[in-house]
């Protein structure tokens, strides 16, 4: 993609490169490293392949072994921003994705100078505002997307695909206001906001941000990947609306009844956008015991923005590492020449589907088996989508792969019928019902 324009690239370099450099109160400059920590060539060498880069200057065999030379100091004949006028390096005129990766590594954890501060804020996070702000004219946000050791990682998202992204602090503020409690979330503690927003979305906030449970989940909303502000939001709400202690501000004559209609309103939108699929998906790879079904549950909803396609194909194995997970522990045969319908048709075999309560002719034991059959056929469907569009097959030239609507169908559908086999398993095998 080339949708940043050369005007905002030479804001964003001005900014890396303190051409727009503030000051504090003191009248002290607040100077901005972009390769933080690192030396020239091993933040260089994060983003680009420095030995298959030929060198400025013909005495050295290629980049890296020049830049390794500017440990001792940046050649004086060279502008602080040489890097972004540096026709070997694709920044001033490379592509959107090119860009955006740079950016993200500046603000790396591993990368970017948490020691330098302004009376208590790191001036990383001030530059990280003024580029995020400039590279949303574009389209493009530099958001939140996990962690490492309590640290923030960065990664893009494209603005102009998120459809459904309807949160801003228009959206945001009804859920503040409903959740924000004398500097608290609700009614929950210290270790208790802890444990839920970590078991929610793997990040634990107020260590993060280093603030209060209020400032910090406010922080968060702002500044959080879309899904995870979704996810967390939704279950806060299901929280709150679980609560007995809550009980009495959901009648018409409490303060916070409009604000709980409006939120409520707000989530209903949100669903639209997937995020009860992908919370499911989460909580089935909590679920599963083995990590290669983990990581095809968390995969597959990552995909279907950036690759539809591949998302699909992930759909089709999720069924059927589900399905042979569960004969594989209930040590049922499997024939290698199965295709997933027939691994899906095999474990609903073998599992106990119908309430035992419900004789085997009844109206209801056929309601059921009319879902069942339903069910079964969406492995069949899903597969027939991944043979033609899925990943796993060469493509002609002339491919065109489906939408994202249609990977989050094939990805709803997956998960309903994933949920409905693990969780029959499941019971039967806790309970000992089989």
């Amino acid at each position: 993609m080339n949708r940043i324009t050369a005007i905002t690239r030479k804001e964003v370099f001005d900014v890396l490169t303190n051409k727009r450099t503030e000051y504090n109160f003191l009248g002290n400059p607040l100077l901005f490293n972009f390769w933080g920590i690192l030396m020239p060539d091993v933040f260089l060498g994060r983003l680009y392949n420095l030995e298959q880069i030929p060198a400025k200057d013909n005495q050295y065999k290629n980049a890296k072994e020049e830049l390794e030379t500017w440990r001792y100091g940046i050649p004086k004949n060279l502008p602080w921003d040489w890097i972004f006028h540096d026709e070997r390096f694709p920044l001033k005129a490379g592509s959107d994705e090119e860009l955006l990766d740079f950016i993200c590594t500046v603000f790396h954890p591993e990368v970017r100078d948490e020691n330098i501060q302004d009376f208590g804020q790191p001036i990383w996070e001030n530059v990280w505002q003024k580029v995020n702000a400039i590279v949303a004219n574009d389209g493009y946000s530099i958001t939140c997307d996990g962690t490492i050791s309590n640290h923030i990682v960065y990664s893009w998202i494209d603005l102009t695909k998120q459809s459904l992204r309807t949160i801003n602090m228009q959206n945001l503020s009804p859920f503040i206001n409903l959740f924000a409690r004398n500097g608290k979330i609700l009614n929950l503690d210290a270790s208790g906001f802890r444990d839920f927003t970590k078991q929610i979305i793997d990040i634990e906030l107020v260590p993060v941000y280093v603030n209060s449970q209020t400032k910090s989940f406010t922080q968060f909303l702002n500044e959080g990947n879309d899904e995870d502000v979704k996810i967390l939001l939704a279950k806060l709400f299901e929280y709150y609306e679980n609560n007995d202690l809550f009980e009495n501000e959901r009648s018409k004559d409490s303060r916070y009844f409009n604000l709980y209609k409006i939120c409520k309103k707000h989530l209903s939108k949100f669903k639209i956008s997937n995020t009860v699929i992908e919370s499911y998906t989460k909580e089935l790879a909590l679920k599963f015991s083995s990590e290669y079904i983990t990581h095809q549950s968390n995969l597959m909803v990552k995909m279907q923005k950036k690759n539809p396609t591949e998302a699909i194909g992930k759909a089709k194995e999720l069924i059927e590492s589900c399905c042979t997970t569960i004969l594989e522990e209930r040590q049922t045969p499997i024939d290698e020449e199965w295709s997933v319908q027939q691994l899906v048709k095999a474990t609903m075999k073998i599992l106990r589907l119908t309430p035992e309560d419900i004789a085997e002719d009844a109206t209801e034991a056929k309601a059921i088996k009319g879902l069942l059959g339903n069910l079964s056929v969406i492995s069949q469907n899903i597969a027939t989508l991944r043979n033609k569009y899925g990943s796993g097959h060469g493509k002609s030239a002339h491919f065109r792969g489906l939408e994202e609507r249609h990977a989050k169908l094939a990805i709803g559908s997956s998960v309903t019928l994933v949920d409905f086999l693990w969780t029959s398993h499941k019971m039967d095998r806790d309970y000992g019902q089989h």
